[in-house]
C-alpha cells in the first residue's frame, strides 16, 4: 500500500476524497485531517494512550471488523483507497491523573 501524500494546499481535496470513498466525515482543524468519531462514541485515535483504531467492513450502518495499532504503526486503509496512513507524527498527550 502507498501512503496518501497530504501536503499544505491539498488538505481539502484529500478530505473530500476520503469522505467520498469511505463515507466517514473528515474535518480540517488547525491544518490536520480529523475523522469524526463513529456513532457509538468510539474514538479512532487515543492521544493519551498513543493508540489508533480502524473500524472496517461497514454494513447496514454497523462496522463488522476492527483493527488496533499504536502510534508509529501505519493505519492500513482498505480499498478503494488502499493506502497506509503514517501515524508517527501524531501528538501524544500526558496521561490522565
Amino acid at each position: 500500500m502507498a501512503a496518501i501524500p497530504v501536503r499544505p494546499g491539498t488538505l481539502r481535496r484529500t478530505a473530500e476524497e476520503i469522505e467520498q470513498r469511505t463515507g466517514l466525515r473528515i474535518e480540517i482543524i488547525g491544518g490536520t485531517l480529523l475523522m469524526s468519531p463513529p456513532r457509538r462514541g468510539k474514538h479512532p485515535v487515543d492521544p493519551r494512550e498513543g493508540t489508533w483504531t480502524l473500524h472496517t467492513h461497514a454494513r447496514d450502518g454497523e462496522y463488522q471488523g476492527v483493527l488496533h495499532g499504536k502510534y508509529g504503526e501505519p493505519v492500513p486503509l482498505p480499498a478503494p483507497l488502499s493506502v497506509d496512513l503514517d501515524t508517527a507524527g501524531l501528538p501524544l498527550y500526558a496521561p490522565k491523573r
